[in-house]
């Protein structure tokens, strides 16, 4: 079941951007806009039509409170991450966001409304692999967004074929979680995170050091290689630590890891674009953003030790 509900996820996520670079390259980037806001205006009642009612489990108020504190960390600081890129660093930002920071976990910590329970990073092995969880995704937009822009500026290849190069890699990666799920449920999840963050180390490397001498058809051939590793660890990551939480704590942990991943994802994307536009060209830019992802990888088999470790579950 696991395996077929992160195969939609991946099939999704990893073929919008080859329909990006087809409608950029023919209607033109507003058309992307367009098409967004139309699917949540369709989605939203088949939505409300198809949830299932059910009895609830938590009685009372949802705390809207801490929902804007919460709000204010993630904004305040993909703005301060952004504006690293201009000429003077936004220190209101930062500010901000270390007072939200507070005031979401004093809210956190005092509030008898409902929200997302803060409690379940007492787990060193929730809160470790929620960090591997936003490294992974972290590294994956920033490997979409960097990816496309270095085939069509270093390369010259058109934003339709840009958009095309990811397509192999994104069907390969989305096809391989029922696989994954199913060897997940047999062999259990220290092979496959060691063995996913390893495929995806290679990959890595292979990029970082071949940059300068990448093809279309090597681009390619490498991003199969890093989908297929990043897809191993991602969703066993997240699929092995929620099963280790209790019953009633397992609704916060997944919303942690969706809102995380979320934060991690836009991050993930303005990090990649500042480090390439501090470059002096966009192709030694994409390899330090190779590099910088390189060394986040090592970091993971650091995490994953520890999340093995029984000893500080």
């Amino acid at each position: 079941m696991d395996g077929i509900c992160w195969y939609d996820f991946e099939y999704c996520t990893r073929t919008w951007p080859n329909l990006w670079g087809v409608l950029t390259g023919t209607l033109g980037w507003r058309m992307i806009f367009a098409i967004i806001l139309i699917i949540p205006i369709c989605l939203f009642p088949l939505g409300a039509w198809a949830i299932e009612k059910s009895e609830k489990t938590r009685p009372g108020k949802f705390d809207f409170i801490a929902f804007i504190f919460l709000s204010l960390v993630m904004t305040s600081s993909l703005l301060a991450l952004d504006s690293l890129s201009s000429a003077h660093f936004s220190w209101i930002w930062l500010i901000l966001f270390i007072i939200g920071l507070i005031a979401f976990i004093w809210r956190s910590k005092t509030s008898s409304l409902n929200f997302i329970d803060i409690n379940v990073f007492k787990s060193p092995t929730f809160t470790l692999s929620v960090l591997v969880y936003c490294i992974l995704q972290f590294v994956n937009l920033g490997i979409n967004f960097i990816i496309p822009n270095f085939l069509q500026v270093s390369l010259g290849a058109t934003s339709t074929l840009a958009g095309f190069a990811l397509l192999p890699g994104s069907l390969i990666g989305s096809a391989a979680q029922g696989p994954i799920g199913a060897l997940y449920d047999r062999k259990g999840a220290k092979g496959i995170l060691y063995s996913g963050n390893t495929v995806f180390f290679i990959a890595l490397v292979l990029l970082t050091i071949f940059t300068k001498n990448l093809t279309l058809l090597g681009v390619m051939g490498l991003y199969v290689v890093f989908t297929i590793g990043r897809s191993s660890s991602f969703a066993t990551t997240m699929t092995n630590s929620l099963a280790q939480l209790p019953h009633d704590k397992a609704a916060s942990g997944n919303a942690w890891f969706t809102t995380t991943s979320q934060f991690a994802a836009s991050a993930g994307t303005a990090t990649a674009s500042l480090i390439a536009t501090k470059s002096s060209n966009l192709t030694t830019g994409t390899q330090h953003v190779f590099m910088f992802f390189l060394c986040l990888a090592l970091l993971n088999f650091v995490f994953y030790t520890l999340i093995l470790n029984k000893k500080i579950k």
